[in-house]
């Protein structure tokens, strides 16, 4: 979204797009775990998120805090995507499925609300990976190693073209 609007960019398309800030969408997925990892990992977030570097890192936790990493997350988590999106005076295609584990239609939802002119797609039956998947999340995440030669959804390619051709 600033890259398009720096850029001049004549159209954007949002595919399984945040409506979030990132450090929130990292928490959320840190709730399912137990109190004491989310005991660890939340203060760290939310210094990154204050724009503060973190120091002796635990290399249990190098996955996402390794100090090469740090400033592409504190630069990540300054953005409110919903802001962000609003900013926008271009045409919006906002893209999301229903079967998506990562991003949920609530997240499109918020982005094309944050967005009064965007127009808003929502995909039955699609995953992250832009494939048919069920609902069920043990087979969601099962297709993570095992499509990697299944088409995206039909749908969403439809989608994209009329967009970009303005029809």
């Amino acid at each position: 979204m600033v890259a398009s609007e720096k850029a001049a960019a004549s159209k954007y398309i949002s595919v399984a797009g945040s409506g979030i800030p990132a450090a929130d969408i990292i928490k959320k997925q840190l709730s399912s775990q137990p109190q004491g990892i989310q005991d660890l990992y939340v203060p760290r977030l939310d210094s990154l998120a204050a724009g503060k570097r973190l120091s002796n890192v635990p290399p249990a936790m190098y996955s996402l805090f390794r100090p090469s990493v740090q400033p592409y997350l504190i630069d990540w988590f300054q953005y409110d995507p919903r802001v962000e999106i609003a900013k926008l005076k271009i045409p919006v295609l906002i893209l999301n499925g229903t079967t998506d584990i990562q991003v949920s239609v609530a997240d499109a939802n918020q982005l094309h609300e944050a967005c009064k002119q965007s127009e808003l797609l929502i995909v039955e039956g699609m995953s992250h990976l832009l494939k048919d998947a069920p609902a069920d999340r043990i087979k969601n995440i099962a297709l993570y190693n095992t499509t990697p030669n299944e088409p995206i959804k039909t749908e969403l390619v439809q989608a994209v073209v009329k967009f970009i051709k303005g029809n």
